[in-house]
């Protein structure tokens, strides 16, 4: 799923932070619909359109095809 994030660096105060209109404050992440890993995520690779990291996709393919599985 896709998800908004604050990910706030916490910006040195000579620099200055940029408030609402940092970059930062508001990135779109996307999380595995299965187990909520943010790593390596692909959008609606999943039987059902999911969204789903290595790790998961892995493992539903295995399932499917009861062999394992190497992309």
């Amino acid at each position: 799923m896709l998800v908004t994030e604050d990910l706030c660096v916490g910006c040195p105060p000579e620099v200055g932070c940029l408030g609402w209109g940092c970059p930062m404050r508001n990135v779109d992440v996307y999380v595995c619909d299965r187990c909520g890993s943010e790593r390596f995520v692909e959008p609606g690779v999943g039987r059902r359109g999911e969204d789903l990291c290595r790790d998961c996709l892995r493992k539903e393919k295995e399932e499917e095809s009861g062999a394992p599985y190497e992309p």
